[in-house]
């Protein structure tokens, strides 16, 4: 795998983070252009977030979060 991906739930937002973190990549669907800025970075936010939880967990000998924890915050993901 190159990285750990989080993605909105219609798709129209991705995310990618490198297995230490470090960001690799945005990918933004049109439908997402329109949003206020605010809401755009807010939502890229916490999709990093995700991502980076996800590679904590699958690369962390003894991980901060659980995958109990980490799925709760995907399902925060709510856009």
């Amino acid at each position: 795998m190159d990285g750990y991906e989080a993605t909105s739930g219609r798709g129209e937002l991705v995310v990618t983070v490198a297995d230490d973190g470090v960001p690799l990549g945005v990918r933004l669907s049109p439908a997402v252009m329109n949003l206020p800025a605010e809401e755009l970075a807010s939502r890229i936010v916490r999709l990093n977030t995700l991502a980076r939880l996800r590679g904590q967990l699958a690369v962390d000998q003894e991980p901060r979060w659980s995958a109990a924890q980490v799925t709760a915050y995907a399902q925060t993901i709510d856009f």
